[in-house]
């Protein structure tokens, strides 16, 4: 027999990713060659935060860009009296071109270490110069070249490591690291470290390593900021606010301030208070989310209305507020809240995605997928919206499409568990039990523990009886 089909899950009005930071980066670097050469190699570390008016889901964290270590002092090129006129011809034109032509320079030095190997020290030069140039390749050869013989030089192992790091060769980053480490510990290494962890997604080696920068200097603001996101991902709040403690910065005060209230340890009412006469509606946004994260909507929603009223034309406050009106059942107001953001950003992904939210509600399926569309318009592999174009499929009864559609955000995102959940549902439909006993089964898997429907648990006791 068909087993009867539950309500295809719908994926909750996120809150809009304005509230989530990701690692400081100071503004304008990028992992670039020219980022990496700066000034004689000096890699700065990362500062600065993104537009809190960014899209996406409060779920998500940018990924953290890694920061490279001491930079090396140029390896000075010594003019010698040799009694080879050509090398000293290379050597002066090489001088003469190599601030506006420092290709051309390499290609002279190269061509002097070349014919003179003791001189091996110029291919710390030659690097240098082959990375302003903009030659990544033939700058880590220069450089590996340089450490053959130069195998202790901390500042070129630690640019070699930011090299293989900006290629993905993390392993070999982090190799690399630590042997500069060993030679010359310093703080802007073991920060440039903990990035590196933070980019694998290993907060625990990122935390040691930005502690060990913290030790080595207690006023390092960027470490402090980067071993708070970490805290935060493995959920240890309380240390993630204590470690912002330490930085004497606006933006850190007000991330701190989320983290109490994420805590419950800094009423609405104080909120209030130190606002009066505030003009920074990001920081009340960051607030709010502290207090969205512990489940108090309401306070939430009250601290955005003040924020609303700074800015009234700041799209993700008003994507945001709608969205905690969706929560508490002010469906006209969340309606009034994502109007006007979508016509200031007519693009605004999540705002549409939400729109359809709102829509299903009311069973305006025809609206509601309109709205799913133009989320994928504008945020084309939009999964929320795939899924939920997915689920209306099969609530009109296509559970073959449906499930094509639910393949295709599984291929993209394998750990969507409503879409892994959906194609059970959908294989349900056609009758086909094999098929979605397997798809139940790696939905468990998708899930914390304790996460399963009940119903779902005996879907699955049901269907492996009868197998």
């Amino acid at each position: 027999m068909i087993m009867k089909q539950p309500v295809p899950p719908r994926v909750e009005p996120p809150m809009e990713i304005i509230f989530d930071e990701p690692p400081r980066k100071r503004a304008g670097f990028e992992w670039s060659l020219l980022a990496i050469v700066a000034i004689g190699l000096v890699v700065g570390a990362v500062y600065g935060w993104n537009d809190l008016a960014s899209g996406g889901d409060l779920a998500q964290v940018p990924e953290p860009v890694p920061v490279i270590a001491d930079a090396p002092e140029e390896a000075p090129v010594v003019l010698v009296q040799d009694p080879d006129d050509e090398v000293r011809a290379w050597i002066l034109e090489a001088q003469k071109v190599e601030r506006n032509n420092p290709g051309r320079a390499a290609d002279l030095y190269t061509r002097v270490v070349e014919f003179q190997p003791d001189r091996s020290g110029i291919w710390k030069t030659i690097g240098q110069l082959r990375l302003e140039s903009g030659e990544g390749g033939p700058a880590r050869q220069a450089f590996q070249a340089y450490l053959d013989d130069h195998p202790r030089d901390a500042s070129v192992l630690g640019t070699m490591a930011a090299l293989e790091a900006r290629a993905g060769r993390r392993v070999e980053a982090e190799d690399l690291f630590r042997r500069a480490l060993q030679e010359a510990p310093s703080a802007r290494l073991w920060y440039s470290l903990g990035n590196l962890h933070l980019g694998k997604g290993d907060e625990g080696k990122a935390i040691d390593a930005y502690r060990e920068a913290v030790k080595l200097d207690p006023g390092h603001g960027d470490a402090l900021f980067n071993l708070a996101l970490a805290l935060e991902r493995e959920n240890r709040i309380r240390e993630a606010a204590g470690a912002l403690e330490g930085i004497d910065d606006p933006v850190a005060r007000g991330q701190r301030d989320r983290l109490l209230a994420k805590l419950g340890g800094i009423p609405a009412e104080q909120v209030f208070r130190r606002s009066e006469g505030e003009k920074d509606s990001a920081d009340l946004g960051r607030i709010a989310a502290g207090f969205e994260a512990a489940g108090k909507w309401k306070e939430a929603k009250e601290i955005l209305d003040r924020a609303v009223k700074i800015s009234p034309d700041n799209v993700a406050i008003r994507h945001n507020r709608g969205a905690l009106s969706f929560r508490l059942g002010n469906f006209e107001e969340a309606r009034h809240d994502y109007l006007v953001a979508l016509e200031l950003d007519p693009q605004h992904a999540e705002t549409h995605f939400n729109m359809g939210l709102l829509h299903e509600r009311e069973e305006k399926l025809s609206e509601a997928l309109r709205s799913y569309e133009a989320a994928l318009q504008s945020a084309p592999g939009h999964a929320g919206s795939m899924n939920n174009i997915g689920a209306l499929y099969l609530r009109v009864g296509k559970p073959g499409p449906a499930a094509a559609i639910f393949r295709k955000v599984l291929e993209k995102n394998p750990g969507h568990a409503e879409a892994q959940l959906n194609l059970a549902w959908s294989h349900l439909a056609r009758d086909d039990r094999e098929e979605a006993l397997a798809a139940l089964n790696k939905y468990v898997t998708l899930v914390p523990p304790g996460g399963v429907d009940e119903e779902v648990l005996g879907k699955i006791r049901l269907l492996g009886k009868n197998r």
